[in-house]
């Protein structure tokens, strides 16, 4: 449980990691939340050129106004087969087909495309991104 009180901005000075875990199968994947960071910023970590790379992280004290936590989704061999020439490289392959696409998206920037939750799982454009602490920026997906 996370000790924060909204009206006076305070908040335990030893905020731990979020202990939830949303879990859900959906079309035979698993679907659930990874590594909630209190205090944390969300930064580019792109080790190529036209690729868009994003990790997350907190300062030891975790005093940052942010928070970062991703959403992950369970993929399958068979998600590999358009790249099985690749042998047992098809899902690095994979990963550097979406890292590049992420990266034509923003308009050939590190600017991270973005969707909101609610509008990925309703199948909806998302038409506005809130602030985020992802100093590239975002754009809408």
């Amino acid at each position: 449980m996370i000790k924060f009180n909204t009206k006076t901005n305070q908040r335990s000075d030893y905020l731990p990691a979020a202990s939830y875990s949303l879990v859900k199968q959906i079309n035979s994947r698993g679907v659930y939340s990874f590594c909630m960071c209190p205090g944390g910023v969300i930064a580019p970590c792109a080790t190529k050129n036209n690729e868009i790379v994003t990790n997350g992280w907190s300062p030891s004290q975790r005093n940052y106004p942010t928070a970062n936590s991703g959403i992950v989704i369970e993929l399958k061999v068979d998600d590999f087969k358009k790249y099985s020439s690749f042998g047992p490289l098809a899902g690095v392959e994979f990963q550097k087909n979406i890292e590049q696409k992420a990266y034509k998206l923003s308009n050939d920037s590190q600017r991270a495309p973005a969707q909101k939750l609610l509008d990925f799982m309703n199948n909806k454009l998302s038409r506005n991104i809130p602030k985020t602490s992802y100093i590239p920026g975002t754009v809408f997906y």
